[in-house]
C-alpha cells in the first residue's frame, strides 16, 4: 500500500510539473484589429495561443505619425475580452510610410486570466476608407 501511495504521489507531482511546463511554452498567436477612422474603440479577433476569440480595443497614443511620408509611432493598445476573461496591453512601436505601418509589439500587463501573460512579435497596419486594420503576429506564454 505504501508503494502505491508513493507511486501515486510521484505521478501527481510529475503531472503537475509537466502541465506547468506545457502552459509556459510559447505559442503562436495572430490578432486582427479594426479601428474606425472616427476614433474610439476598435474590435479584435484572435487565433491560436488560447486567448479569448474577440473583444474591444482602446489606444493610448504616445507618439503620433507626423505629416509627411515617413515617421515613427508609439502607443499602447488595451484588449478587453468580450467573454470577461480579462484584459491585456501591448506596447507597440513602429514606422509609418505612406498609408502603412510596421514594427514590433510586446505585452506589458494583463488582468484576470492574462495576469501572467508574456509575449512579443511584429505588426503591420494599413489605412482603409473606413479605418485602420492592424495585424499582430508573434508568440505568447500564459
Amino acid at each position: 500500500m505504501r508503494t502505491i501511495i508513493l507511486t501515486a504521489s510521484a505521478l501527481a507531482v510529475a503531472f503537475a510539473i509537466a502541465t506547468a511546463a506545457a502552459a509556459a511554452q510559447p505559442r503562436a498567436v495572430k490578432i486582427e484589429v479594426k479601428t474606425p477612422t472616427t476614433g474610439g474603440a476598435g474590435t479584435f479577433t484572435t487565433s491560436g495561443a488560447g486567448l479569448c476569440r474577440r473583444g474591444a480595443t482602446h489606444d493610448k497614443i504616445f507618439t503620433r505619425p507626423k505629416a509627411g511620408n515617413h515617421s515613427t509611432l508609439r502607443f499602447r493598445k488595451t484588449f478587453r475580452c468580450s467573454n470577461h476573461a480579462g484584459t491585456f496591453v501591448l506596447e507597440v512601436r513602429g514606422h509609418v510610410t505612406g498609408g502603412r505601418a510596421s514594427g514590433g509589439w510586446k505585452i506589458v500587463t494583463g488582468t484576470g486570466a492574462y495576469a501572467k501573460l508574456e509575449g512579443s512579435g511584429s505588426f503591420t497596419a494599413h489605412w482603409t476608407a473606413t479605418g485602420f486594420v492592424d495585424h499582430y503576429r508573434g508568440t505568447i506564454s500564459l
